[in-house]
């Protein structure tokens, strides 16, 4: 793969669906992978959204490419910037390994971002997606999940309220069949 590949099919006025099968296609190994990473902190917003959006589709079918940057997507979690990219790091998290102390922090991270009434509503509504999906993996959280969706319960913003619902569908099948 030539240098500079993908900042080049990221470019354009509409990132067609042609571009994005080369884009998937061209990732097809660690490195090629880093490759593609290193462009969510391009200068570009643009590129940086299409990078992140592709990373978005390779992480789908290969979710281990993405464990060598679990340090990159925190640091971008914990920061101000990236606001762009923000909501699909968020949805990335729970496909990572971390380590309990990791776990527990980002834990309390996705929580305070979801109860936040100052953050973005997608934001929001991605965290308290990743909180269901890392109770999935850790049935410990549970009924913290439970204490989060209480607290949400007169959340006037129709999209938080909607995934709540949702949400405490879900954890009640979990609870059914427990």
């Amino acid at each position: 793969m030539r240098n500079n590949y993908f900042p080049h099919l990221l470019l354009g006025r509409k990132l067609r669906y042609d571009r994005q099968q080369r884009i998937n296609e061209s990732v097809e190994d660690q490195a090629s992978f880093d490759e593609l990473f290193k462009l969510i902190f391009h200068h570009e917003k643009l590129v940086a959204q299409r990078a992140m959006r592709a990373i978005m589709v390779v992480v789908k079918n290969t979710p281990e490419f993405l464990q060598s940057h679990a340090e990159q997507l925190l640091t971008i979690v914990r920061s101000q910037d990236y606001k762009e990219i923000k909501s699909y790091v968020i949805q990335l998290l729970p496909k990572i390994s971390l380590n309990p102390v990791d776990l527990e922090s980002l834990w309390h991270m996705l929580t305070y971002m979801a109860l936040n009434a100052n953050e973005q509503k997608n934001i929001r509504t991605h965290a308290l997606q990743s909180l269901y999906e890392l109770t999935n993996r850790q049935a410990t959280f549970v009924y913290e999940l439970h204490d989060t969706l209480n607290a949400l319960t007169y959340e006037l913003t129709p999209s938080i309220q909607a995934k709540v619902i949702k949400l405490r569908g879900l954890l009640d099948k979990i609870k059914v069949n427990a």
